[in-house]
């Protein structure tokens, strides 16, 4: 794991390094600078508070949530889950790695796999009902700005991916049964195919899941038939979370001295969140820029568009992935094995299972 981590890291930077020096070379013109006299920093600072306020209200989205299955998660390890997430995410492809280190920090704080699972799971839904209440706004207002081909595309994969997810959601919901048989099958597949010989071991890690499958249901029903109060809740912990996502570009438009349309940037915005979830490269490094590029240059000058997409990576993606490096480290410093209490963790197929000896 520690391997795979150092090697998207690497590419993550790579990729990063690369794209930033291109766009600055087809980007900045000899007018750059004189753009950049009227510049007002005073809104790089709210931009900041901006992304605070978003990663605190995301936190405390994961303590309503784990408090919804009674279950109580102390606001630092919902930061370490957040930030955490973000940068694996950051640095392994499709975004995926987030999820079983997540599950593993909630793991601690006796939260089950299938728990921690329905926690994040609703945590995505969440914003997923966001977008859904502002996509057809946008799509009414601003439909004019969205016909490119390039936008059409990201807008295809986008709705094509989610309906997958919404599927699967309802025949985890429907037929449990036959979705446990499902995994049953693919699970012995597995095992049969990689000639894992430790029989007991397999077994106790195939009922585990099956159980967790029957606990992220029952998670479901209480959600839904005993806490929406609670629900409701952090559904306006999403919205105000989101809406301080997205006026960071609005913000950082004005840092630069320009007054573009903050409907249209917040349009944007939620166009590019919607898409650049599960593109296959690590943290859509190259994506992302290429994508803001391409939605962003008609509210902005293209003298200060490379700094402008620079500026945006850093507030929204850069400094959650650094700040999230750092506590990943410090989460899983495990102690050394000669220690009295060893810790293990097995990945496989994004199953987290945590032993104490």
């Amino acid at each position: 794991m520690k391997e795979k981590i150092l090697r998207g890291t690497k590419i993550l930077v790579t990729i990063s390094t690369v794209i930033i020096i291109i766009i600055m070379i087809f980007t900045v013109k000899k007018d750059t600078l004189e753009y950049l006299k009227e510049a007002k920093p005073v809104f790089l600072l709210l931009t900041f508070i901006a992304w605070l306020l978003y990663i605190s209200l995301d936190a405390y989205r994961v303590q309503i949530l784990a408090k919804a299955l009674n279950k109580k998660v102390p606001i630092t390890t919902a930061f370490e889950v957040i930030l955490s997430g973000l940068f694996l995410a950051a640095v392994t492809p499709f975004q995926t790695g987030g999820l079983p280190v997540q599950l593993y920090i909630l793991n601690k704080k006796k939260i089950s796999a299938g728990q921690g699972t329905l926690i994040l799971l609703f945590r995505g839904v969440l914003g997923f009902g966001v977008q859904l209440l502002l996509i057809p706004v946008i799509l009414y207002f601003f439909h004019a700005y969205l016909k490119s081909a390039i936008i059409e595309t990201l807008l295809k994969y986008f709705t094509i991916f989610y309906l997958v997810v919404i599927l699967l959601f309802i025949i985890i919901l429907k037929k449990t049964d036959s979705f446990k048989r499902f995994v049953l099958n693919r699970i012995k597949k597995y095992k049969d195919r990689r000639k894992i010989e430790k029989e007991l071991k397999f077994e106790r890690v195939t009922k585990n899941i099956l159980e967790e499958i029957d606990e992220f249901k029952l998670g479901l029903r209480l959600y839904f038939a005993r806490k929406k109060l609670l629900l409701l809740e952090a559904f306006l912990l999403t919205l105000f979370s989101m809406l301080s996502y997205y006026f960071m570009a609005p913000m950082l438009l004005y840092s630069l001295g320009q007054s573009g349309s903050i409907y249209l940037a917040i349009a944007f915005q939620v166009i590019l969140q919607m898409v650049l979830l599960f593109m296959p490269t690590p943290g859509a490094s190259g994506i992302a820029e290429g994508s803001f590029i391409a939605l962003f240059q008609v509210i902005c000058p293209k003298a200060l568009l490379g700094v402008y997409t620079i500026l945006w990576r850093f507030f929204t993606f850069y400094i959650s992935a650094g700040i999230g490096g750092f506590i990943f480290i410090k989460v899983l410093h495990f102690p050394e094995p000669k220690k009295m209490e060893k810790v293990q963790i097995e990945v496989d197929s994004k199953v987290v299972k945590t032993k104490t000896d």
